[in-house]
């Protein structure tokens, strides 16, 4: 194999009168801050349902159960776990639910700090940090939610720092087994987490790192198989059956790949680092973000660049030398791989066809856009200090106005929206309701605000946790829930039901159904056939908001 240049290799570490004693644990402590009034004082999730999926797999581990998987065969259980560990604990309440993505992003922002400290020089390190505490909108609103997404990115941002080690020489044995268990988590978590694996993992044989002790290959097979082995055992359990009905593990249509490619190009990458809403228009425009999206995408675009040609500009030993200089050689191909590896599974999984928000799908870019933002600012700084100084405030000021804090528009609204759950649920005990059952967006959260005594059962049948197995034998109390009086009117008339039409503000339209609409029929029959009248008025799927 072809060297390229050898290149000095130090142990990184922030610059003295910098990233000392004070400036990298007061940024630390800053990101740990906005993480936590990104998810506070506790609201409703504008993907609520979602967001409860774990929450509901944590009471299946209370009850003694073993989970595999969250939600389908597609996201493993971790977050149940977490979830069920801190419902112990705290208690269920949805300020419990906030508390844990905080947790793992905390945590995710301590080892992304170390990976950067591993990867960078000094003053580099220290910069990349500032953009990690405080991230692109996108990043903080797709890992807020108690989803799966904070524990992908914690795996991440591991892999790649446990990698740096021990391509460094800096790590030993343990590191290996280390980074092989947690490789194996995050394959267990999400396929998401091989968009970082893949390149660590090349990084490493092209160091010949594994060569130099030959128990790092065994440990590292070790480490993977303990970590996977919930995901191994469900799969021999039931042959293949994580790769059924997991969108992300089936190849795309070849018609469809280039289709996926430009989506990513035109699309993901924009959304990720320059939408001023992280949700596509769904939220009121910020007049500062929008004003800034032009510039802090051609910014980020040419951070984005950098680190694509900087392995060339490194093999070819022109990398620029002084504080602009990573702290490893080689160092540049790693921090490339991951975009790139990002952009082919993109463009070859069914996932990169969705068309919905797939910025999620490309998170892990963000975790080594700083590093080469970093780079490029301290290449700048080596000539004009206030063009550096005047693109960091800009894409900070960017970053922070479109953060969704407390105060903003929409974090008051899903405030109230939450409130206005709690109204819904003292109607629904007050009525003595047992069962509702209306679009997934608006029932599924009532299993676990109610703690499963009242069961929200989906009418499009997206029932993840078997809701409607729970229906007892005998006649129970029904409830219709809508977002729109015209949609409840409709179905009820289809159903031809009689009850009573109550508005829960500021969301809901609620019906409550007469006790046995079906004389002799079950709760099961019963549901089909409001199923079957919900589809027949041809009533639309409305807005999960």
């Amino acid at each position: 194999m072809l060297s390229p240049p050898a290149p000095a290799i130090s142990h990184p570490g922030p610059a003295p009168g910098l990233g000392g004693r004070v400036l990298v644990p007061s940024l630390l402590a800053t990101g740990v801050l906005l993480r936590f009034l990104a998810a506070f004082p506790s609201h409703k999730y504008t993907f609520d349902a979602d967001c409860m999926l774990g929450a509901l797999g944590a009471f299946k581990v209370l009850r003694g159960e073993h989970l595999a998987f969250h939600v389908g065969v597609r996201l493993g259980s971790l977050v149940s776990y977490e979830l069920a560990l801190l419902f112990r604990v705290f208690g269920c309440s949805r300020s419990t639910l906030a508390a844990q993505p905080v947790v793992v992003n905390a945590l995710t922002l301590v080892v992304w700090w170390l990976f950067l400290r591993q990867a960078l020089k000094r003053r580099a390190a220290v910069i990349a940090l500032l953009f990690a505490a405080l991230p692109w909108p996108a990043f903080t609103f797709w890992t807020y939610m108690p989803n799966g997404s904070p524990e992908n990115l914690l795996f991440c941002a591991t892999t790649l720092w446990l990698a740096c080690r021990l391509a460094h020489g800096t790590g030993g044995r343990p590191t290996a087994l280390g980074l092989g268990l947690v490789i194996g988590l995050g394959f267990w978590n999400s396929f998401q987490t091989l968009e970082c694996t893949i390149p660590g993992l090349f990084w490493l044989f092209y160091h010949r790192t594994l060569r130099r002790d030959r128990a790092f290959t065994p440990l590292l097979v070790a480490g993977f198989l303990l970590g996977a082995s919930p995901w191994i055992a469900f799969n021999i359990r039931h042959p293949l059956g994580s790769f059924h009905g997991n969108f992300g593990a089936r190849p795309a249509k070849i018609d469809l790949m280039l289709d996926n490619g430009r989506h990513f190009l035109t699309h993901d990458l924009p959304d990720l680092v320059a939408a001023p809403d992280p949700e596509n228009d769904f939220n009121p425009p910020n007049r500062v973000a929008a004003a800034l999206r032009l510039p802090v995408l051609a910014i980020s675009c040419l951070a984005l660049l950098f680190l694509l040609v900087a392995p060339l500009s490194w093999w070819r030993g022109r990398w620029p030398s002084g504080e602009a200089e990573t702290a490893c050689g080689g160092i540049p191909f790693l921090l490339a791989m991951v975009p790139l590896t990002t952009f082919a599974i993109t463009m070859i999984s069914e996932a990169g066809a969705h068309r919905v928000l797939t910025v999620r799908y490309v998170l892990p870019i963000a975790l080594v856009l700083p590093a080469g933002l970093a780079l490029v600012l301290v290449t700048i700084a080596a000539r004009w200090r206030w063009l550096a100084a005047a693109i960091t405030a800009l894409v900070l000021a960017f970053s922070l106005a479109g953060t969704l804090f407390p105060w903003t528009r929409s974090r008051l609204l899903w405030a109230a929206n939450a409130a206005g759950d709690r109204r819904l649920l003292a109607t629904l005990s007050q009525h003595h309701v047992a069962a509702v059952t209306g679009g997934y967006w608006k029932v599924y959260p009532i299993n676990f605000l109610s703690g499963e005594k009242i069961l929200g059962i989906p009418v499009e049948g997206a029932d993840f946790y078997g809701e409607a197995a729970k229906l007892p034998a005998n006649p129970i109390d029904w409830a219709l829930l809508s977002l729109q009086p015209a949609e409840i009117d409709a179905w009820v008339r289809h159903a031809r039901l009689a009850g009573e039409k109550i508005r829960v503000p500021p969301l809901y339209s609620l019906f409550l159904v007469r006790r046995d609409p079906a004389p002799g029929q079950p709760p099961t029959q019963v549901l089909q056939n409001l199923q079957a009248a919900y589809f027949g008025a041809g009533l639309p799927f409305l807005s999960r908001k």
